[in-house]
C-alpha cells in the first residue's frame, strides 16, 4: 500500500471533534436530567435571596457574627476553636464546645474564596435550599422513581418550616440540616441493600454531618432513622446486613464524637440549666395548637415589621401525604414499607408538638433540650416530602396513561408553589457593610443581650454569675492577646510583668514581685485553662462574681504560662474521630478501587415532559419577579403609609420624635375581673429613632390614675432603634383585669416613654389625653 494511499473510511476511527459530537447528541436525545428540573423549579425559592440585603430572621445575626468571630480565630491559627477569645467582650466564651460548627465552616469557605461575610452567609442559604431539593430528589428517586422524586423534592423546597427557617428564623445549622437528612438515608439506603464499603464510609460521614450541624435535628432525626431501617429489615428479613448498617452508624457517632462526647459532659459547667427556666425556652409553653399545624397558608402583609408568622408543616404537603395512605394498596415492597414508615415518623412527630404530648417530654431524656415542640417539625417535613413522592408513585400505578402523571407533577409543583407564596416576603435587615468588624460583633452582643453570639448566653460559664457589659480596655475585645489581659490591679506595688508570648488562648509571662500574690487575667474560667510556673503546672480556678482565671504566684521572679488545652474528655473524644476518620479513608479507598466510584448516571425525562416542566420553573419565576413582587395578592400585600390593612380602628395620632399611632384592635370593650383585655396597637415613624422607646396600655380612672397596665419593653418584642420608615409595627397588650377591680367604665390609655428617663414622648395631635402624654382610644367597661 502506498504512503499516499487513501484511508479505508470503514476501518478508520472518526476525528476526536466527531466522537465529542455524537456523544453530546447522545446525551442530549436521552432528555433532561432531573436534578436540572429540581433545580429549575427551585428558583422562585431563593429568589428572595438574590437582593443584597439580608433577611430579617431571628438568628441571621448570631451567624454572621460566628462567621466573623470564627475568620478572625482561623486567620490566629486557631483550626477549631472550642474557645472563642473575642466573644462576651474579650472575655472568651466556649462556643463551638457545646454549638454544631459544620454551618460556619461552610460560610467561612464560601468567605475564603473571595465574597464578603454577608454575601457568603446569603450564599450559604441559597446553597442549603438547593441542596435540599437534590438531596431529596436523590433518596426519593431510590425509593419512589423519578416523577415522584421531582414532586417530593418540590415538596420539601417550598414546605411551610423549611421557608421559615430560612426566612422567617434565619437558622444556617437548621438549613443546612434539611441537607443532610435526605443524605443521611440515601446513604443507609444504600448501606442497607447492599452492604458495600464505600457507602458505610458515605453513611458514616453523612451522619456525622448532620450531628455537626444541629444538635437538636440530629437526635430527633436518629429515632426516624432507626424506624426505616427496621422497616427494611421487615421487608428484606434474612437478607438485612445489620452489620453494615451499624457500622455506619457507629462511625458516623465516632467521626463526630471530639464535638458532641465535650457537649455532653461538660454542659454542666455553664449556665445552661439557668437559660432552661426561663419562661420563654420552657416547652411547656411552647406546643402548637391542631389550627396551626395543619392550618392554611396565611396571607403576609410585606409592611409588617414583625408579623406573627404560624408554625406549620403545610396543609397542601399533608393532603398529599394523606394521599399515599389511602393509596397505600396500590404500593408494593420497599414503597408500602416506606410509606408506613414516613407516615408513623409524622404523625409521631406531630403529635410531639402537641400539648397532649406534654407527659412524654416529662420523662424522655434530653428532649427538654429542645427548648420549642415545634422544632421536631424539621425530621416531620422530611417524611412529609416522602409521602408526597409516595402519593405520586401510587397514582402512576393507579393511571396507565403518562400523561395523567406527568400532568401531577405539573400540577402539584403549582399548588405547592403558590402555597408557599406568604413564606417567599421575608423582612429584610437595613443596609449594613458587607464585612462586619470584631467591634461589630460586641456591639451586637450590647444591643441584643446575645452574650456570646447565642440566644442568651447559655454557654457562659457557671462561674460567672455577674457577666460583664462591656470590655475592660478598649480593644481587649478586638484580637488582644491573651497575654495583654492581665487585670493590673491584681499586681502588687513593685510588681513587674514581662509578656514572652503573644497569642488569642496562650500566653507566657515574666513576672518578679517581692511578695506572694494572685495573677488575675481577664478572661472566664473554664475547664481546660492550665497553667504552669517554672515549668511545674499550677492550680487554676475562678475568682469574683465575673468568674475570671485567678492563680497564686509566690514571691519572687518567675516564667508563668497560660494556656487553654484539651481536658481529658476532649481528648477521648478527639481520638475516637480520628481513629475513625482512618476506618472511613481506608473503606472508602478500598471500595474505591474495587469498583470506582459510587455514583450513578442521572436518570433523565423525555424532551417533551423534561421541557414542559423546566419551562414551568421558568414561569413560576416570571409570575413571582413581574406580578408577585408588584402587586397586591389574597396571599400578599404591601403598606401605603397611612392604612393597615384588617386594622379595627384608624386613628392617626402623631407623637413626638416622628412616631405615629396609627390605629388600633379592641375586640371587645366589656370585660369582668380576672379577664384579659387584648389590645393590639399599630405604630409607625417617620425617621430612625435613636432610643429604644417602651409602649404602654393603661386602664385609667377619670384622673388619669392607672387601675391595671400592661406595658411591652419593646413595642411588639421589636426595639424601636431597628424600626424602618417604610414599614409598620404590631404591637399586642394583653391587659390584666385584677380580680378586686371594681365595676365602672374606665378609660383606655396608650402612648410611649424612654424607659431610661420615664419621660413620656409628647402627644402632638390635639386628641383626649394628650396633656398627659397619653392617647385615648375608648372607654372599657368593667362588669361584676
Amino acid at each position: 500500500m502506498s504512503l499516499f494511499a487513501k484511508p479505508n473510511s470503514r476501518s478508520s476511527a472518526p476525528p476526536t471533534r466527531t466522537r465529542w459530537r455524537a456523544s453530546l447528541y447522545q446525551r442530549l436525545g436521552r432528555g433532561i436530567p432531573g436534578w436540572g428540573l429540581v433545580l429549575l423549579l427551585t428558583l422562585p425559592a431563593i429568589h428572595p435571596l438574590l437582593r443584597a440585603e439580608l433577611p430579617r430572621g431571628g438568628d441571621t445575626g448570631l451567624h454572621l457574627y460566628r462567621l466573623v468571630e470564627l475568620d478572625h480565630c482561623l486567620r490566629q491559627g486557631l483550626l477549631f476553636p472550642r474557645w472563642m477569645p473575642d466573644l462576651v467582650y474579650g472575655y472568651g466564651y466556649p462556643l463551638f464546645n457545646f454549638y454544631a460548627p459544620l454551618s460556619t465552616y461552610l460560610t467561612e469557605a464560601l468567605h475564603l474564596l473571595g465574597l464578603a461575610f454577608v454575601p457568603a452567609l446569603r450564599a450559604g442559604f441559597i446553597l442549603c435550599l438547593l441542596g435540599s431539593g437534590l438531596a431529596m430528589y436523590l433518596f426519593a428517586r431510590e425509593v419512589f422513581g423519578e416523577r415522584a422524586a421531582l414532586v417530593a423534592a418540590v415538596a420539601y423546597v417550598y414546605a411551610p418550616y423549611l421557608l421559615y427557617n430560612h426566612y422567617v428564623r434565619g437558622s444556617l445549622s437548621d438549613a443546612l440540616a434539611f441537607v443532610w437528612f435526605p443524605l443521611v438515608f440515601w446513604t443507609l439506603h444504600r448501606v442497607a441493600l447492599k452492604g458495600e464499603g464505600r457507602y458505610i464510609a458515605l453513611g458514616a460521614v453523612t451522619y456525622a454531618a448532620l450531628v455537626l450541624t444541629h444538635n437538636v435535628s440530629s437526635l430527633a432525626t436518629t429515632p426516624v432513622l432507626l424506624l426505616y431501617l427496621i422497616a427494611l429489615w421487615m421487608w428484606r428479613r434474612r437478607a438485612f446486613p445489620w452489620r453494615a448498617v451499624l457500622a455506619a452508624l457507629l462511625l458516623g457517632l465516632a467521626l463526630s464524637a471530639f464535638f458532641w462526647l465535650p457537649a455532653l459532659a461538660e454542659k454542666q459547667f455553664t449556665r445552661i440549666e439557668l437559660f432552661m427556666a426561663a419562661p420563654e425556652y420552657d416547652y411547656r409553653l411552647n406546643f402548637l395548637t391542631l389550627g396551626e399545624l395543619l392550618g392554611p397558608p396565611s396571607p403576609v402583609d410585606t409592611g409588617c415589621m414583625n408579623p406573627d408568622i404560624p408554625i406549620q408543616i403545610g396543609l397542601v404537603q399533608t393532603v398529599f401525604g394523606a394521599l399515599a395512605i389511602v393509596l397505600l394498596g396500590r404500593l408494593q415492597g420497599e414503597q408500602r414499607w416506606s410509606v408506613i414508615t414516613f407516615a408513623l415518623a409524622v404523625m409521631g412527630l406531630g403529635f410531639m408538638t402537641l400539648s397532649p404530648s406534654e407527659w412524654l417530654w416529662a420523662r424522655l431524656p434530653l428532649i427538654r433540650y429542645f427548648e420549642f415542640p415545634w422544632r421536631l417539625l424539621s425530621p416531620a417535613t422530611f417524611a412529609l416530602a416522602l409521602l408526597v413522592g409516595g402519593a405520586l408513585a401510587a397514582l402512576e400505578k393507579t393511571f396507565a396513561r403518562q400523561w395523567v402523571s406527568s400532568g401531577v407533577v405539573g400540577l402539584a409543583a403549582v399548588v405547592f408553589f403558590v402555597a408557599s407564596v406568604p413564606s417567599l416576603y421575608p423582612r429584610y435587615s437595613p443596609s449594613q457593610t458587607p464585612n462586619p468588624t470584631l467591634a461589630d460583633v460586641t456591639a451586637f452582643q450590647q444591643q441584643s443581650h446575645a452574650l456570646g453570639v447565642t440566644s442568651a448566653g447559655e454557654y457562659v460559664p457557671r462561674w460567672a454569675v455577674d457577666p460583664p457589659r462591656k470590655p475592660a480596655f478598649p480593644g481587649m475585645d478586638e484580637g488582644a492577646p491573651l497575654s495583654a489581659k492581665v487585670d493590673s490591679s491584681s499586681l502588687p506595688p513593685g510588681a513587674t510583668i514581662t509578656s514572652l508570648l503573644e497569642h488569642p488562648t496562650a500566653a507566657r509571662w515574666r513576672v518578679f514581685a517581692a511578695e506572694d500574690w494572685a495573677l488575675t487575667v481577664l478572661t472566664f474560667y473554664f475547664p481546660g485553662w492550665h497553667a504552669t510556673i517554672d515549668g511545674q503546672p499550677v492550680p487554676v480556678e475562678a475568682t469574683g462574681p465575673q468568674g475570671l482565671i485567678r492563680l497564686a504566684v509566690s514571691a519572687g521572679e518567675h516564667l508563668v504560662t497560660l494556656r487553654f488545652s484539651e481536658t481529658p474528655v476532649r481528648l477521648l473524644g478527639d481520638g475516637l474521630s480520628a481513629a475513625a476518620l482512618v476506618v472511613v479513608l481506608a473503606l472508602s479507598a478500598m471500595a474505591w478501587r474495587r469498583t470506582g466510584h459510587p455514583w450513578t448516571a442521572p436518570a433523565r425525562l423525555r424532551w417533551r415532559e423534561g421541557g414542559i416542566l423546566a419551562l414551568l420553573g421558568g414561569v413560576l419565576l416570571l409570575v413571582k419577579v413581574v406580578y408577585l413582587d408588584r402587586y397586591d395578592t389574597p396571599l400578599k400585600w404591601g403598606f401605603d403609609g397611612q392604612q393597615v390593612r384588617g386594622m379595627q380602628h384608624s386613628a392617626p395620632v402623631e407623637l413626638g420624635a416622628g412616631v405615629t399611632l396609627l390605629g388600633y384592635d379592641l375586640s371587645r370593650t366589656v370585660v369582668r375581673p380576672g379577664e384579659t383585655l387584648p389590645v393590639t396597637l399599630y405604630w409607625k415613624t417617620a425617621q430612625p429613632l435613636t432610643v429604644d422607646y417602651s409602649a404602654f396600655a393603661h386602664v385609667v380612672a377619670p384622673d388619669f390614675y392607672v387601675l391595671t397596665q400592661q406595658d411591652n419593653a419593646h413595642p411588639g418584642y421589636y426595639p424601636t432603634t431597628r424600626w424602618g420608615t417604610d414599614e409598620y409595627n404590631r404591637d399586642v397588650h394583653p391587659i390584666p383585669i385584677p380580680v378586686d377591680m371594681p365595676p365602672g367604665i374606665y378609660q383606655l390609655a396608650v402612648g410611649m416613654y424612654n424607659p431610661f428617663t420615664g419621660e413620656r414622648l409628647p402627644v402632638l395631635s390635639d386628641v383626649p389625653g394628650a396633656e398627659v402624654g397619653a392617647v385615648l382610644i375608648g372607654p372599657v367597661q368593667v362588669i361584676p
